[in-house]
């Protein structure tokens, strides 16, 4: 199995945190959070990383070094200012073979977290976490018993009778046959020229024909961090667990 782990933006929402360093390198804990990703991936047995990367490539290089005994592919997105991690996942196609993790950089996640994805006895699943109230901001995901019919940040409690909506972190255990089909229809949309929608819209497209199921993260402290306050939340829990 292989990871692949989105670098490529530049974290404009995080203000003078990232005017020389991207998200992916903030420190959390006393490590960074790309440091920390891998630490844990490899330490479940993931030796082939994917890294998509914009303007800090070179530092990203030097941070996977500290960890032996994985090989890191880098895939630079020249066009990480005006394009969405679509584009870099499409780019990063030619590279992904076989059963995948994908996540994204700014994702601090717990190693019991990252275990229950791995280990599901799903092919194909993400974590999603019923018990909290819905995030304003980030993804959510709409769900029929435990499998997901839909992925969206505009998403709300109002969904059709029988169905449930549920906040959704970006960590995905995918199977080869759904990555290459959510690859496959990325291509579509980079093709027609929507580079600056999310992944996920195009994930939309064929979960009709798919079962992703929604594995739980609660009780576990899983965040994407996007803005300063969220970097001082996800650091505090870090330093008090310490």
């Amino acid at each position: 199995m292989q990871a692949i782990i989105f670098n490529s933006g530049v974290g404009s929402r995080m203000g003078a945190l990232t005017e020389k360093r991207p998200k992916g390198l903030l420190e959390v804990g006393g490590e960074s959070l790309f440091y920390r990703q891998l630490r844990i991936l490899s330490g479940f047995g993931i030796r082939k990383f994917i890294v998509t990367t914009g303007k800090y490539e070179q530092d990203f290089k030097a941070e996977a070094e500290k960890i032996p005994d994985i090989s890191v592919k880098f895939v630079n997105n020249p066009l990480y200012r005006t394009t969405n991690y679509i584009y870099s996942f499409h780019l990063a196609k030619q590279f992904i073979r076989g059963d995948l993790l994908l996540l994204h950089g700014d994702l601090y996640f717990s190693e019991e977290a990252a275990k229950r994805l791995i280990e599901s006895p799903h092919p194909d699943c993400c974590l999603i976490n019923k018990k909290i109230p819905l995030p304003e901001k980030d993804f959510k995901a709409r769900l029929t018993g435990d499998v997901i019919k839909e992925i969206s940040v505009a998403l709300t409690g109002n969904v059709p009778q029988g169905q449930t909506a549920a906040a959704l972190q970006p960590f995905y255990k995918l199977s080869a046959n759904l990555a290459e089909a959510w690859l496959d229809k990325a291509g579509e949309f980079i093709n027609s020229g929507k580079v600056n929608v999310y992944a996920e819209n195009a994930l939309n497209e064929i979960l009709h024909s798919a079962l992703l199921y929604g594995i739980s993260y609660e009780n576990e402290f899983v965040t994407e961090i996007d803005t300063p306050e969220d970097h001082a939340k996800t650091q505090e829990f870090a330093l008090r667990k310490n």
